[in-house]
């Protein structure tokens, strides 16, 4: 859930109309395992309980953060 939330980084709103910024599936072909090492921390720090990686805000906002600087690093 939390890789889809990071998602919604790569879409931009404009005037009603919802578009990709860049291809989805070209972006997670060259991004998801960078994101992966980097969510792995998370994952550590919270005892691989997975109810407090998935409940805790800063999950979403690390996942999120690390989408947009990828996307702005291309």
């Amino acid at each position: 859930m939390l890789l889809v939330w990071g998602l919604s980084e790569l879409v931009v709103r404009k005037d009603g109309l919802i578009t990709w910024r860049t291809r989805p599936d070209a972006f997670l072909h060259r991004n998801l395992g960078k994101t992966l090492e980097v969510f792995y921390g998370v994952i550590q720090l919270s005892n691989y309980d997975p109810q407090k990686v998935g409940k805790t805000q800063a999950s979403y906002n690390l996942v999120a953060n690390d989408f947009k600087s990828r996307l702005n690093s291309r």
